[in-house]
């Protein structure tokens, strides 16, 4: 039985936003930060250092690392208002994962915010492969977000 994933519930809070009243755009991208450690949790990951990543009950040596991110505001959002976050991962690769975060207004129901983060897993200074058990965690959950 797979559960659904249903992402990250924040309300809008007045130091979320600027002199126009509308959300400051860098929260958007710290949104989905949060919301993007929540998503790993779910799958059962723990980042217990920058050297170990606990998946379930299993301990790898390495983690992922932002290597790249890139986000996009299409409608603004202001105080008070409910926001979900919610990830899902797009793209795997030998030694990268990219996920994918969409910044949804709970009551209109559009996409306020769309962003894209591509993780590269890392053992000290260097990328390495990414664990196959780690990737079929991240293929997986491709079926736990609605």
């Amino acid at each position: 039985m797979v559960m659904s994933y249903n992402g990250l519930e924040i309300r809008v809070g007045f130091q979320d936003t600027d002199h126009s009243g509308r959300v400051y755009f860098l929260n958007y991208a710290k949104w989905m930060d949060i919301e993007i450690v929540e998503f790993f949790r779910y799958l059962g990951f723990n980042f217990r250092s920058n050297k170990e990543t606990k998946l379930k009950r299993k301990i790898f040596q390495g983690t992922f690392v932002i290597g790249e991110c890139c986000f996009r505001i299409n409608a603004p959002s202001k105080f008070d208002d409910i926001v979900i976050a919610v990830s899902k991962v797009v793209e795997i690769k030998p030694k990268t994962v990219k996920i994918e975060t969409e910044v949804i207004d709970k009551r209109r129901r559009i996409v306020l915010a769309v962003g894209t983060f591509t993780f590269i897993w890392v053992k000290g200074e260097k990328s390495a492969r990414i664990p196959v058990e780690v990737i079929n965690s991240l293929e997986s959950s491709r079926d736990a977000v609605k």
